[in-house]
């Protein structure tokens, strides 16, 4: 048995908005979670429909995440990430001035 007609009999007899999940087109506002309207899951609810597949997709760029993360991984056990050119400057000044305050902080407890 179908709710649908019910919702739609609700609807006309509610004096506030109704919302459909599920239950027909009788309600004031159709609700489906973006996920089911993409099809991110590989699978859906019984009340769902797609309108892609973003499933195969999120696969694939997990797939590729992953292959990125382990080369700097590598780098990074290597020594070889960062390089010089990719760390940020400070002044000697600057430096001088910051290690004079760490020294002065005492050592942490």
């Amino acid at each position: 048995m179908l709710g649908a007609p019910v919702t739609a009999l609700f609807t006309q007899a509610a004096m506030l908005g109704t919302v459909s999940i599920g239950f027909g087109a009788g309600a004031d506002i159709q609700y489906l979670f973006g996920f089911d309207i993409l099809g991110e899951q590989g699978r859906k609810s019984r009340h769902a429909r797609a309108w892609d597949a973003f499933a195969s997709e999120y696969d694939r760029l997990h797939n590729r995440r992953k292959a990125a993360f382990a080369p700097f991984r590598q780098e990074v056990l290597a020594g070889t990430y960062p390089a010089l050119s990719e760390l940020v400057a400070m002044s000697a000044d600057e430096q001088t001035r910051f290690a004079d305050w760490v020294a002065g902080q005492g050592p942490r407890s």
